[in-house]
């Protein structure tokens, strides 16, 4: 191999590094997603069991049903319905863990949870909150968009090597 023959490699490489830089970037932002977002619906439910009127916008529909069974009373207690917040916020926020370590399965799997969980808040007139689920999505979408390119863009390195 000539030594022109590198130097018309090494941009080539340095763009293909460059653009599996981004599609990574992308995906860990979309994976972040679901991060923020189970970690704020437990901030919304402490919040809630603390008397606060505030809510972030950025949560999930089913910590809301869990809030307002505890804000409505019950025979349920506070403990157990934070614990449940915690739960599903976890349980969210393991997607986004998986979805860092660029498993595909976390996206989809964690994208269609998402989707139900959207689904819960139309029937009792949380629209901004299903819009912002919609919002989310599409985000995470992209996540899902940059791994995928990630591994198209992994698998041209290798074929040029």
């Amino acid at each position: 191999m000539a030594s022109s023959d590198i130097g018309l490699n090494q941009p080539t490489s340095a763009a293909l590094q460059q653009q599996m830089l981004v599609a990574q970037a992308r995906m860990k932002t979309g994976a972040n997603w679901f991060i923020v977002i189970g970690a704020l619906s437990v901030v919304n439910s402490l919040i809630s069991l603390s008397g606060g009127r505030i809510r972030f916008i950025f949560g999930l529909g089913a910590t809301e049903f869990v809030d307002a069974l505890a804000q409505h009373g019950g025979s349920i207690s506070p403990t157990l319905l934070l614990g449940l917040s915690v739960l599903f916020g976890g349980f969210v926020a393991l997607f986004g863990f998986f979805g860092r370590k660029e498993q595909s399965w976390a996206f989809l799997v964690g994208m269609g949870i998402y989707i139900c969980d959207g689904l819960l808040l139309l029937p009792v007139g949380q629209y901004l909150a299903a819009a912002f689920h919609v919002w989310a999505l599409f985000r995470i979408f992209q996540g899902l968009q940059g791994l995928n390119t990630l591994n198209v863009l992994r698998e041209q390195q290798s074929a040029s090597m």
